[in-house]
């Protein structure tokens, strides 16, 4: 493929189906006519690229990922967010690595309840689902933020700066810690 424009169209649609791709030069004024924007992210350690939005041009409703999510598998996301999230004062992406025990401890002090295997297994699922859909890093063994919220804006992330408080974590952590 010679054409330099279409090699970027072909580009941005790889990134779009996939949801991340080994990096390419010269996408970024296609993905900027589109109003969206190539960013940088890992995934499994490898260097890779994923599409966020120009400021100004974030979707207002939710995305249908989103909305097609349990609730159940939002709240995953959210004890993964504060676990993996420790300094509030910048993106969360990359974060830091967070175990499935910190997640099933923050789910356990929101609902009030110790997970029974039942629940273990619909938190795996759940862990399972937002690797699959690149939530979270899909080649990580612990819990690590993936190539979607590295795409997150900076008003996107203020957003959920300011609810932070709600996010369910681990208990055992203090919050002089984050």
């Amino acid at each position: 493929m010679n054409d330099p424009l279409q090699a970027a169209r072909v580009a941005l649609a790889r990134l779009r189906a996939q949801g991340f791709a080994v990096p390419v030069t010269g996408i970024d004024a296609a993905a900027a006519r589109a109003g969206r924007l190539v960013v940088s992210a890992s995934v499994g350690g490898t260097e890779a690229q994923t599409l966020g939005w120009l400021p100004g041009f974030e979707p207002v409703a939710q995305t249908e990922s989103a909305s097609r999510a349990t609730p159940f598998t939002v709240q995953v996301l959210a004890a993964c967010l504060g676990a993996c999230w420790h300094d509030r004062a910048v993106h969360p992406w990359p974060g830091c690595d967070a175990g499935e025990d910190e997640i099933v401890a923050a789910l356990d002090a929101a609902r009030g309840v110790n997970s029974d295997a039942a629940a273990l297994g619909r938190i795996r699922s759940a862990l399972t689902t937002l690797r699959e859909s690149l939530w979270l890093d899909p080649e990580s063994r612990a819990i690590r933020l993936g190539p979607r919220v590295a795409a997150w804006s900076a008003s996107q992330v203020d957003v959920i700066r300011e609810v932070y408080r709600r996010l369910p974590r681990d208990p055992r952590r203090s919050e002089d810690s984050r």
